[in-house]
């Protein structure tokens, strides 16, 4: 089956991609590091880099000037002219107080964000909404591109504001010459955000791809050979049907798509409900990691039941129960298209109790057998 075939009729498996899943695994993952867009902070409120200059523009009286090129969407071509005509400093601080004055807090989606075990956050936000969400402090307190001994930061659980916030407004970036800097003269910045893409997995959120700077760096990355074949995942918006361009143009950045319907809303409804997947599909996977069934019941139990569901003859069934395991799609995975006998004893040393009881049920109903009918009284619901 063909990438193109898969992106149009996506499989509910893949929703969540097993390859990123393994990533969060604290025992033996590489960590996955957030990459965040502007869709959080519009969802709570803020507004969209478009309206946020022509905010500015009206204040420093240059609305009329840049009015058309904001509507044509060369953005930084008016915030160019903007920091020309009323100095790079000035632009910042208006920038700085409009997102201020538009701020009521962070929303759900900077919520569901902190709460994940995410090794740490990229961000070209300006707004301070995230940190403002991590009222238990799992993050750093956030970092620009002017923070010294920035390359050891990617040891703990960072957030990089890859284009400055507003608490520090100098850091600010608004024009080409300031884009520029952090993609040409400044290496440290460059340099961490290749070691964020070599060493760990990579989440686009609420990103569109139109920021050519971001755009550059993954260019760069990629002709480097720096990003893998499942290194980078995007979510990413859509109608009723994959837009074919949009789903091409990605994967060749080598950017998987994961895609969100859009109800009207730019796919932050479904946003969340996938970042809430998430979190229940992580959690379910470290209980069954912490409590797994072979823990918690004897070998004389399990044994007898792993021989037998992984037979030939019981094999296909024992497949089946899995894959209608609810968030467990790096299960699935073992078990599509078909299970092996050699990953039995995987699937077995990660199930958790109640885990081992649905599958008993499910194949009870299929199929009876002494084994399991004997078992299913060891696992009692819970």
């Amino acid at each position: 089956m063909s990438k193109r075939h898969d992106a149009l009729h996506p499989d509910p498996y893949m929703n969540l991609p097993a390859e990123l899943l393994d990533a969060f695994d604290t025992q033996g993952g590489q960590g996955v590091v957030a990459f965040v867009g502007s869709g959080p902070s519009c969802d709570a409120g803020l507004p969209n880099w478009a309206d946020l200059l022509e905010r500015v523009a009206v204040d420093v009286g240059l609305y009329e000037e840049v009015k058309p090129h904001i509507r044509a969407g060369r953005l930084i071509d008016a915030a160019q002219f903007l920091s020309k005509e009323r100095t790079e400093r000035v632009i910042q601080e208006r920038v700085a107080n409009e997102i201020k004055r538009a701020s009521a807090g962070p929303g759900r989606l900077h919520q569901l964000l902190i709460d994940l075990p995410f090794a740490g956050i990229i961000t070209t936000n300006y707004d301070l909404l995230l940190t403002a969400a991590d009222t238990v402090r799992r993050f750093q307190i956030p970092i620009t591109h002017k923070t010294s001994g920035l390359s050891e930061h990617i040891r703990q659980r960072f957030v990089l504001h890859l284009h400055g916030h507003v608490d520090d407004p100098e850091t600010v970036i608004l024009s080409r010459l300031g884009y520029n800097h952090i993609l040409l003269d400044n290496d440290r910045v460059r340099h961490f955000v290749n070691a964020v893409f070599q060493t760990r997995r990579v989440l686009f959120i609420g990103f569109g791809f139109a920021d050519p700077n971001v755009d550059t760096i993954l260019r760069d990355l990629s002709h480097l050979k720096v990003i893998g074949v499942s290194s980078v995942f995007a979510l990413v918006p859509c109608g009723k049907s994959v837009d074919p361009v949009v789903d091409e143009s990605l994967r060749h950045r080598s950017i998987n798509p994961i895609y969100v319907r859009n109800r009207g809303d730019h796919g932050t409804e479904e946003l969340g409900e996938w970042l809430g997947r998430l979190s229940g599909a992580l959690n379910r996977i470290t209980e069954s990691q912490t409590n797994p069934v072979r823990k918690l019941r004897p070998a004389y139990v399990t044994n007898p039941v792993r021989d037998l569901l992984g037979s030939a003859e019981w094999l296909q069934l024992f497949g089946e129960a899995v894959l209608v395991l609810p968030d467990r799609p790096d299960l699935a995975k073992l078990a599509r298209p078909a299970l092996r006998r050699q990953d039995v004893d995987r699937i077995f040393d990660r199930l958790s109790l109640d885990e081992m009881r649905s599958i008993l049920v499910f194949v009870c109903n299929k199929r009876r057998h002494p084994v399991l009918e004997d078992a299913l009284s060891c696992f009692p619901p819970s």
